[in-house]
């Protein structure tokens, strides 16, 4: 079944890029096909970022990779050339430090479907090298949820209600990890 499901994600994906190869004289977020937009966007929030935590909890990234966009953007230009629907001017970074960790906030551009996420938080603990990511996703009925994800995991905790900054999210995460 997991097989099936990949093949399907691969042969969309593939079909995506051919219509985006296809109509070269696209320019901006708005004029690439919904599926290419949507499938870019869905590995950014959560397979992209989530490698970043991966490589954070064994030492091999420090916490600027997760800041570094122009880094990120030249990554996909050179090595991600299947991904070609973000908008990177939308994608804006906060970081946020409260005690011993450090927040570190990305507001996505606008989610169209579910369940592309509004805002994502990476928090770091650089003392234990503990890294965990959140994200606030689009999802039924103009409702919002809260989502934990790494490479290994993606999960919903609960309904939240919409914010509207990145930093009221950074708080709304904070709250949920003291509890």
């Amino acid at each position: 079944m997991g097989f099936g499901i990949v093949v399907i994600v691969a042969l969309i994906c593939t079909v995506g890029v051919i219509v985006y190869k296809k109509n070269l004289d696209y320019q901006g977020e708005d004029s690439v096909p919904p599926q290419v937009r949507h499938l870019s966007l869905y590995f950014l929030e959560f397979q992209f970022i989530p490698m970043f935590i991966s490589s954070y909890r064994r030492g091999g990234h420090d916490e600027r990779m997760f800041m570094n966009i122009s880094a990120w953007q030249n990554i996909f230009k050179t090595k991600l050339k299947n991904h070609p629907g973000i908008n990177w001017k939308m994608l804006k970074v906060t970081k946020i430090n409260i005690g011993d960790l450090t927040y570190i906030g990305y507001t996505f551009p606008t989610p169209r479907e579910i369940p592309e996420a509004k805002y994502g938080v990476v928090v770091l603990n650089s003392k234990e090298i503990k890294a965990d990511y959140y994200t606030m996703e689009m999802s039924f009925g103009g409702k919002w949820v809260l989502s934990k994800t790494d490479p290994e995991y993606h999960g919903t905790l609960g309904s939240v209600e919409d914010v509207s900054s990145i930093d009221e999210f950074i708080f709304t995460v904070a709250r949920a990890n003291k509890q």
